[in-house]
């Protein structure tokens, strides 16, 4: 709120600095929260679901409402009264978690132990967080520009960005309901398999349904994954201190990528941006197939 009165550049600077750090701590705190649930994909894909829609209800509502009127200075405040709205809930956070309470020493030294060999399949999956949001962000970052350069007009690109997040809220809430019914690495699989369908699907961009398909294929497998990229490492982390560096993964990726999807697609063209989308994903994919075998091998169920 404090940058509706500020002017300086640096002071801006300042300001949004502190809220990024402020935010990425509450959305880490909830990632360890909802990663000591026993149905962490379910209650990932309802978080997520609940951030893209409260995202699309200010989308809706500010323009009009608020920066119509009041400009930027409206926008932040705004803002800040819904995060003064939504602060009571931290209130009911629970003081400590579930995990290793109520163990004996003997037991908290063998699962000490246990969760040192479980540590390469956690940092692999982690890994593959990375490599896999890497690979997602260079595509959905570029989907309006995709569109753009197949000739498609704004009114158009902009149907088929409020279809992408519809894609992208369906997809976690597909993930809210099955859960872990079918495990967590089957389903996280089957949101890769449908970004790699989508790849050749939008490289025909100039075919407007063509287009439309790829782009909500897309964001329906970023909604899908996701919660799953979470719980995998929920899973793996039995004492609840790992959990939290899923979010730095996904950061990383999502700022690695713009870059260098710019980079890969500086000549116009956008075929080398999407064969190293997909080819981010597949390594993302052979990670998390990795860290599945060594956590059957260190007899951690994932299914």
């Amino acid at each position: 709120m404090v940058t509706a009165w500020l002017f300086s550049y640096y002071g801006l600077l300042l300001a949004v600095f502190v809220t990024g750090g402020a935010c990425s701590g509450i959305y880490g705190l909830c990632t360890t929260v909802i990663g000591d649930t026993s149905q962490a994909a379910r209650w990932f894909g309802l978080k997520i679901a609940a951030e893209g829609a409260l995202g699309a209800i200010l989308f809706l509502v500010l323009p009009s409402l608020v920066i119509a009127d009041y400009g930027f200075n409206g926008l932040t405040l705004a803002l800040g009264v819904v995060v003064l709205l939504l602060s009571p809930a931290l209130f009911y956070l629970p003081s400590q978690g579930n995990k290793n309470v109520g163990t004996t020493s003997i037991n908290h030294n063998a699962e000490s132990s246990r969760n040192e060999t479980a540590k390469k399949a956690i940092y692999l999956m982690l890994g593959a967080t990375l490599l896999w949001f890497c690979g997602q962000t260079i595509m959905w970052s570029f989907v309006e520009r995709i569109g753009s350069a197949a000739g498609h007009s704004s009114e158009e690109v902009g149907n088929v960005l409020a279809a992408c997040l519809a894609a992208a809220m369906s997809g976690s809430i597909v993930a809210t309901f099955i859960g872990d019914r079918f495990g967590t690495l089957q389903p996280f699989m089957i949101s890769s398999a449908l970004f790699l369908l989508a790849c050749p699907v939008i490289m025909d961009s100039h075919v407007f349904s063509s287009y439309l398909i790829g782009a909500t294929l897309v964001m329906f497998s970023v909604g899908l994954g996701i919660p799953y990229c979470f719980s995998i490492v929920a899973a793996l982390d039995k004492d609840g201190r790992y959990t939290i560096l899923a979010v730095p993964a996904i950061g990383v990726g999502m700022m690695v990528a713009p870059g260098l999807a710019g980079t890969l697609s500086a000549d116009g063209s956008y075929g080398l941006l999407v064969s190293a989308a997909g080819l981010l994903v597949i390594l993302g994919m052979g990670l998390s197939v990795l860290s599945l075998r060594s956590a059957k091998d260190h007899h951690l169920n994932l299914a």
